[in-house]
C-alpha cells in the first residue's frame, strides 16, 4: 500500500516536472522568437515584455541562491575588497604593484558601473549593510550610556535649553533642484547617507556639479540647489552605522531632553560665514531660536559646539550684537548665553586645511597606501578634489590663523619638540631638493635640482603666499572678501575690527563680547599623532622648467617675476618617510587629537593663552575659561570607533567622561567640572610672544 502511494506520488512529480519543463521550453522558444522578431525590426508588444519579465522572475526564484546574479556580485565585491586590502597592506606585495596597478586600472576603466550596479535602492542597502558589517558593536557603545548609569546618582536632569552646532562636513545636504538633471535626486541627500556613494560611483561628474558652489559668488550655481537637512537627524549619523552627534543626543534624551528643549542648528558648511546669512538667514534663525527658548523656559541656553562650529559661534555672537546686522545689543550674549562649550575647536585653524586647498591632499589620502592612492587618483584626482574644495568657502575658514607669532618661524615654533631631528615646525611646508640625473658624454652625473624661487621652506606666512600663487583669481578674491588670518595686539585695531566681519572668525583679530556671566568650556582630546607640517614636491615637468629658467636667467628679479606668474602643480612628497621621527608619507606629526594640533586646540583656552592671560585684548568681559583635556585611551582595532575612552577629533563625541561633563553643565552643575591639563599646552602658550600695543 505504501509502495503504491510512493509510485503514484513519483509519477505525479515526474508529470509535474515534465509539464514545467515543457512550459519553460515553450517559453524559451517564445522568447527566442520574440528576440528574432526584434532583430528583424518587428515591434515588440507590451504583453511580450511582461511575459519575458514574469518568466525571468520565475526562473530566478526557482534557481538556488548560489546560481543567482546577486550572489556573484556580492562574492566579487567581497573578494575584491579583501584583495585590495591585502595588496595595499602587504609590504612584499607593494614592491610589485606597478604592473598590477596598471592592469587593474585598465580593467576598472572598462567597467560600466552605471549598468553593472543596480539603479534602484538596492545599492543603498548594500552600502548600508556593508557599513554595518565592518562596524563592531562593543559594550562601550551601549545606547544611552553613561547617562542611564549616572542620572540618579548625579541628579542629572534638564535645566538649560541646549543648542548643538556641528562641524564641517557633518550635516547632510539635500537636493532641492527641479532641473532635468536633478529631478531624480529631489530631496535625496547628495552629502551624507549612502545615496552619496552611489552618486559618486555612478555619476561622479553630475555629483561634483551639484556639490560645487559658484567660485565667484560662493552661492548656488545655475539650476543647482542643495540645502542642509534640518532637525536632530541632520547630523546624528553621517552614514548608516557611523555616528556623529547621535551619542550626545541619546544621552541628553536619557536625562529628559527632547526636541522642545534641544536644537541642532545645522548649517551648510560649504558656505562662507557671511553667505550663511545671505542665502539661508542662518544667524537670524539661530538668534530667534535662542530667544524663543529663553522666553519659554526663562533660562539662558548652553551652546555645545564641535570643530568648525566652535569657530562659527563667536562669529555669530559678533554678528548678533552688531547694530548693522543682528542688532541684538551689546548685552545680548550675557543675557541669553549661559555657557559656550567648545569641543575639539580648531580656534587657530588646522594645517590640513592648507594642504586640502593647495593640492587636495591630507594625511587621510596619503594613508590609503600606494594602491589605494593610485585608484583614488585615477577615479578622483587631487586636482579635482582641490578644485571642488576651493569652491567651499566654509572650508577656508579653517586655514591657520595668527601668522608666524602663533605657528612659528623657520628657526623656531612654540610647539617644537626637544631633540628634533628635522627643522622647526615653523616650516609648515618644506621642499626637499630632488636629485636628477644628467647624461653627458656617456657619463651620468647626479646634480641637485635648481628649484623655482617659490619652491623653498615656507612658514605659514609664505605658505599662504604659495597658496595664492597656486590658485585661480576667483579663489583668491573669495579669501580676501571673507577672511583674515593675521594677528592684532592693538586695542585700537581690535575696536576697528568690530566692524570688519572678515576678522570675526579669527580669535586673535577679534574680541569676544563683553559677557562676564558666560562660562567658556574647552574640551578636547590629546595623545594622538596629528599632522602639523608637510614635505612637498612639484610635478616633474614643472621641476624641469624651473631648472631651465633658473639656468637661463641670471637676473634674479626677472626670474622671480616669471615664476610668480605661473601657477604651481604641487603634491605631498610621500617618499619622505621616517616613522621613528614621526614623519610618514610626507606628513610630519605633532601632539593633538588626530586632526587638530594641540597648539590650535588649546592656545586660546590655556591659562597663559589668549582668552585668559591676554583677556584684556581678546576677552574684555573676562568670561571664565575652563580647559579640560581627555587623554586618548582607544580600545584598539577591534573597536573602529575607539570605545568609551576614545578622544580623537570625532570619537570624543562618544567619550563617556566628556559626555558626563556635558550633562553636568546642562543640568546646572557646571561648577563640578574642573580644569585638567595633561599636555604641555601651558609651555606652548607661554612661547607665543604677544607684544601688547595701545
Amino acid at each position: 500500500m505504501v509502495m503504491r502511494r510512493r509510485k503514484s506520488a513519483g509519477k505525479s512529480t515526474r508529470k509535474h516536472t515534465d509539464r514545467v519543463q515543457r512550459q519553460l521550453s515553450s517559453s524559451s522558444r517564445d522568447r527566442a522568437a520574440r528576440r528574432h522578431a526584434r532583430h528583424e525590426g518587428h515591434q515588440e508588444l507590451p504583453e511580450d515584455i511582461m511575459m519575458d519579465a514574469a518568466q525571468l522572475f520565475r526562473e530566478n526564484i526557482n534557481a538556488p541562491f548560489w546560481k543567482r546574479r546577486p550572489f556573484y556580485f556580492l562574492v566579487g565585491l567581497t573578494v575584491g575588497l579583501m584583495g585590495m586590502f591585502a595588496v595595499s597592506s602587504t609590504p612584499a606585495a607593494q614592491s610589485h604593484l606597478g604592473d598590477l596597478q596598471t592592469y587593474l586600472a585598465l580593467q576598472l576603466a572598462d567597467i560600466d558601473l552605471a549598468n553593472v550596479l543596480p539603479a534602484s535602492g538596492m545599492i543603498d542597502d548594500l552600502f548600508g549593510n556593508f557599513t554595518n558589517l565592518v562596524k563592531s558593536a562593543p559594550s562601550s557603545e551601549i545606547p544611552f550610556m553613561p547617562a542611564i548609569a549616572h542620572r540618579e546618582q548625579l541628579n542629572l536632569k534638564p535645566h538649560f535649553p541646549v543648542v548643538l552646532m556641528h562641524g564641517i562636513i557633518s550635516s547632510g545636504l539635500e537636493s532641492w533642484s527641479t532641473s532635468e538633471k536633478s529631478k531624480k535626486y529631489f530631496r535625496k541627500r547628495m552629502w551624507g547617507t549612502t545615496t552619496m556613494f552611489r552618486s559618486v560611483l555612478l555619476e561622479k561628474e553630475l555629483w561634483t556639479e551639484h556639490l560645487k558652489l559658484d567660485p565667484w559668488t560662493g552661492l548656488d550655481p545655475p539650476d543647482i540647489k542643495l540645502r542642509v537637512a534640518q532637525g536632530l537627524d541632520s547630523a546624528d549619523y553621517f552614514v548608516t552605522g557611523y555616528w556623529i552627534w547621535a551619542k550626545i543626543i541619546e544621552n541628553l534624551a536619557a536625562i529628559g531632553y527632547d526636541s522642545n528643549t534641544m536644537h541642532l542648528a545645522s548649517y551648510d558648511w560649504r558656505l562662507s560665514f557671511a553667505n550663511l546669512e545671505t542665502r539661508d538667514q542662518y544667524f537670524s534663525r539661530l538668534k530667534s531660536t535662542i530667544e524663543v527658548a529663553y522666553q519659554a523656559n526663562h533660562r539662558k541656553s548652553v551652546v555645545i559646539t564641535h570643530s568648525m562650529g566652535s569657530v562659527l559661534f563667536p562669529y555669530f555672537l559678533k554678528w548678533v550684537e552688531h547694530p548693522d546686522y543682528g542688532n541684538g545689543g551689546r548685552d545680548w550674549t550675557d543675557k541669553y548665553i549661559e555657557s559656550f562649550v567648545n569641543v575639539g575647536g580648531p580656534m587657530m585653524g588646522v594645517p590640513k586645511a592648507l594642504t586640502s586647498m593647495l593640492s587636495g591632499e591630507t594625511r587621510d589620502t596619503m594613508n590609503l597606501g600606494s594602491f589605494g592612492a593610485y585608484l583614488l587618483e585615477k577615479f578622483f584626482s587631487r586636482r579635482e578634489r582641490a578644485n571642488l574644495m576651493r569652491t567651499w568657502a566654509g572650508g577656508s575658514s579653517m586655514l591657520p590663523k595668527g601668522g608666524e607669532i602663533v605657528w612659528g618661524t623657520q628657526q623656531q615654533a612654540p610647539d617644537d619638540e626637544r631633540n628634533e631631528a628635522y627643522h622647526s615646525f615653523g616650516n609648515m611646508i618644506s621642499f626637499v631638493p630632488q636629485l636628477v640625473e644628467i647624461s653627458k658624454n656617456g657619463t651620468e652625473i647626479k646634480k641637485t635640482a635648481l628649484h623655482d624661487i617659490l619652491l623653498r621652506n615656507h612658514t605659514i606666512h609664505s605658505s599662504m603666499g604659495l597658496l595664492h600663487h597656486s590658485t585661480d583669481e576667483a579663489y583668491q578674491e573669495m579669501l580676501k572678501r571673507n577672511y583674515s588670518f593675521g594677528i592684532t595686539t592693538s586695542k585700537k585695531q581690535l575696536a576697528i575690527n568690530d566692524n570688519d566681519p572678515r576678522t570675526w572668525s579669527n580669535p586673535v583679530e577679534s574680541k569676544l563680547p563683553i559677557a562676564p556671566n558666560m562660562k567658556i568650556y574647552c574640551f578636547y582630546g590629546v595623545g594622538l599623532p596629528t599632522e602639523r607640517s608637510y614635505f612637498y614636491a612639484a610635478t616633474s615637468d614643472q621641476d624641469t622648467a624651473a631648472q631651465q629658467d633658473a639656468m637661463a636667467v641670471n637676473d634674479t628679479d626677472k626670474h622671480v617675476a616669471e615664476a610668480e606668474s605661473k601657477p604651481l602643480e604641487l603634491y605631498i612628497d610621500a617618499s619622505i618617510h621616517d616613522p621613528m621621527e614621526r614623519v610618514e608619507t610626507g606628513v610630519r606629526f605633532s601632539e593633538g587629537d588626530g586632526t587638530v594640533p594641540l597648539l590650535s586646540l588649546g592656545y586660546m583656552c590655556a591659562p597663559s593663552g589668549g582668552w585668559t592671560k591676554h583677556a584684556d585684548l581678546y576677552n574684555p568681559g573676562h568670561s571664565p575659561v575652563i580647559l579640560k583635556e581627555y587623554q586618548d585611551e582607544s580600545e584598539g582595532m577591534l573597536n573602529v570607533r575607539g570605545g568609551s575612552k576614545a578622544s580623537n577629533h570625532v570619537d570624543i563625541l562618544g567619550n563617556w567622561e566628556m559626555t558626563l561633563d556635558l550633562l553636568r553643565i546642562v543640568s546646572n552643575q557646571g561648577d563640578q567640572v574642573s580644569q585638567r591639563i595633561t599636555s604641555n599646552i601651558e609651555q606652548i602658550a607661554q612661547k607665543v610672544e604677544l607684544q601688547h600695543e595701545r
